[in-house]
């Protein structure tokens, strides 16, 4: 069990004066993440991650023995100084080595089996060496295919997860055609207040952090919880970094880093396509997050930026008021002897294949620059993830497009992405519940009334 205390007291005797002593962010940060993560993993005592085959170690041959050595070694420099180039040496050279133990044991055996094929009882007992073996379970999802091929090593599929994971959203956006007729048709709504970071001070980020729930930890390992516990004795360098990143307008590279867990959906357990990936971030990246979208929604509301029928991701707003909305809509159509054509439009992966420069390009319509928009441009780029299966990570991937999946800010940024979608047209009523886009237009005249929508789904298209 975590020794919370401990952890608690050597933090409270750290005076963190590397930290706030620069206004380098890269220098704070990378000085609070060594001094913090070395408290962390002294404190706790992480064990040593460390295979031990219980029976019949014939297998694991002397080359393996050194190489199980060395792998104890990174996991040591990782605790030493757990940065994230430490951890993804450590964790590519985890998996080459369990690969390789698997190897080697299955050829161990396959070699004893084929000595022993004539003889049953000799057969039996090696098999049942393997089987009343206590790591002997199968997981229920632990063969896939992928392009008629079968694989089973957990550290191919946490890769081949990645992989579709990161290309989904490339994938389907290289299907979109570039149309001329965006900035002649329509043009997002342009703000008169500009937009500016205020600062940050120690009551936000003592609010914020006990507003936010306690969610399975990030690539650090470290959950809310437990930075609630310690906040009286962190909050103080916190503050330092988070202003130090407003001034800057920079985010750093660690807090952009996430670890997805793919979960079943639906359907064949064995298809990536079934699954969806849950993406764990750093809390520390959390506070950030918030701090900014504080920021940021107020802007909003201030200066009535979003579309007053959008539903989605907003305060007092829900599906019941944009049903009462639809109501409205065709009670008064009908009172006024019209008919109602409604069409209800599910955009594929929206989020996945949000474009980060048009994205930029409309923060700059309202009201973010300079400095806070180079903010969202370093928040949005150079983001990377990998995924976890079985126990088995996936090297680093970048990611292309689309906003952060299991971010703070990434909803809100996706309704500014498509609050100029009801300029198209003034004669129909748009009602929005993020990506959920349901188009109504009201007329006397059926044929009239066709004609109208399909001019207006002609306009949406392009």
């Amino acid at each position: 069990m975590f020794n919370v205390k401990k952890f608690e007291n050597n933090l409270s005797s750290n005076q963190w004066n590397s930290t706030l002593s620069t206004y380098d962010l890269t220098k704070a940060y990378s000085s609070f993440n060594n001094e913090f993560f070395g408290i962390f993993n002294q404190s706790f005592q992480l064990e040593k991650q460390s295979i031990k085959p219980k029976i019949h170690k014939s297998w694991l041959t002397k080359e393996l023995k050194k190489s199980i050595s060395k792998k104890h070694k990174l996991y040591k420099d990782y605790l030493t100084n757990p940065s994230p180039l430490n951890f993804n040496m450590y964790s590519k050279y985890r998996n080459k080595l369990n690969h390789m133990l698997r190897k080697s044991k299955r050829n161990h055996y396959q070699q004893k089996l084929n000595t022993s094929k004539n003889d049953m009882k000799k057969t039996w007992a090696i098999i049942n060496e393997v089987i009343n073996k206590p790591s002997s379970k199968i997981n229920s999802q632990s063969i896939f295919y992928n392009n008629d091929s079968s694989i089973e090593d957990p550290i191919e599929i946490a890769e081949e997860f990645n992989t579709y994971f990161v290309n989904i959203g490339p994938a389907l956006a290289a299907k979109i055609p570039l149309t001329p007729l965006y900035s002649n048709s329509t043009r997002p709504p342009s703000s008169q207040s500009m937009f500016h970071f205020s600062t940050v001070d120690e009551k936000e980020i003592w609010d914020i952090v006990s507003s936010l729930k306690s969610t399975s930890a990030g690539i650090d390992d470290l959950k809310m919880k437990l930075v609630k516990q310690c906040l009286p004795t962190i909050v103080k360098p916190l503050r330092h970094i988070f202003n130090c990143s407003l001034q800057s307008g920079v985010v750093p590279d660690q807090l952009k880093w996430a670890k997805v867990i793919p979960i079943i959906k639906n359907g064949d357990p064995s298809l990536f396509s079934n699954y969806r990936p849950i993406s764990l971030l750093p809390c520390f990246s959390k506070i950030l997050e918030k701090i900014v979208y504080n920021r940021l929604i107020a802007h909003l509301k201030d200066n009535n930026l979003l579309y007053d029928y959008q539903f989605g991701f907003r305060a007092k707003h829900s599906t019941s008021m944009a049903l009462v909305q639809l109501v409205n809509r065709i009670s008064t159509a009908l009172d006024n002897k019209e008919l109602t054509i409604g069409v209800f439009i599910d955009l594929s992966k929206a989020f996945d294949t949000v474009d980060p420069n048009i994205l930029l390009t409309k923060l700059q319509a309202h009201g973010v620059s300079g400095t806070e928009l180079n903010w969202f441009k370093s928040y949005l780029f150079n983001r990377k993830q990998y995924v976890v299966w079985n126990g088995a990570n996936s090297t680093y991937s970048h990611l292309q497009c689309g906003v952060p999946q299991g971010s703070i800010l990434g909803p809100l940024l996706f309704l500014i992405y498509i609050n100029d979608l009801h300029l198209i047209s003034d004669e129909a009523l748009f009602i929005l519940y993020a990506d959920d886009t349901n188009i109504f237009i009201t007329d006397k005249d059926e044929h009239k009334l066709i004609d109208r929508m399909n001019s207006v789904l002609e306009r949406l298209d392009n």
